[in-house]
């Protein structure tokens, strides 16, 4: 990666700072949808050269952090990608990396929801984005990334939702799966769906991005 892109995400980190709660890691569960959903949307994500159809299927995993949820939908018609993006995280204990990674396919599209439950369900934040995950090339062993998830703009009947951020996304890692038996009822942009809980297999956590023009 240039120098120059180097020197810009560490100024951009340092204007920004925290965005949102948001910022926090993700526990990325696998569902079984009571309802699933088959519906086609229209996209665009930061690295794509055009908007273009997809068809959704799922939610198949949520990511909680909190309040905070997101859903997970497998893209069943992907296309592929060679695009590369660096990738700037920081470790628990504020330390900063810097790593250039090669992306594939576009396998899931991540759309803010909403969990219900006794009292009032708490917002979506008004500058949520939604997210493509690519399967990073390649991605093996358990502690090595899965996904790079990027913002996305999203057109769906006759409303689009654009990009609010568009260098923030998150960086996806497997971890040791574990059984994690529940219920959970979401709202999401598809309506709402009634989810089993299955496993823990994933944690997501917010990075800053920057693409190669």
């Amino acid at each position: 990666m240039a120098l120059h892109q180097r020197a810009l995400l560490i100024l951009l980190l340092s204007f920004w700072g925290p965005i949102s709660s948001a910022d926090q890691p993700f526990t990325v569960y696998e569902v079984q949808a009571g309802n699933e959903v088959a519906h086609g949307v229209e996209v665009r994500s930061v690295i794509d050269a055009s908007r273009h159809p997809i068809d959704l299927q799922g939610p198949s995993y949520i990511a909680t952090s909190g309040d905070l949820c997101v859903s997970w939908y497998s893209i069943q018609n992907p296309l592929l990608n060679r695009s590369t993006v660096g990738v700037m995280s920081t470790n628990d204990v504020g330390e900063q990396s810097l790593e250039t990674l090669q992306l594939g396919a576009a396998e899931w599209l991540l759309i803010p929801a909403q969990t219900l439950g006794d009292g009032a369900p708490s917002p979506v934040p008004d500058d949520w984005d939604i997210l493509t995950a690519y399967r990073v090339q390649p991605s093996d062993g358990d502690a090595t990334p899965q996904y790079v998830c990027v913002p996305t703009a999203q057109w769906h009947h006759h409303d689009k939702l654009t990009i609010h951020h568009p260098n923030r996304g998150w960086l996806v890692t497997a971890v040791p799966e574990k059984t994690r038996l529940g219920t959970k009822t979401i709202l999401d942009g598809f309506g709402l769906n009634s989810l089993r809980v299955r496993s823990v297999s994933m944690l997501a956590q917010s990075v800053t991005l920057s693409f190669d023009e």
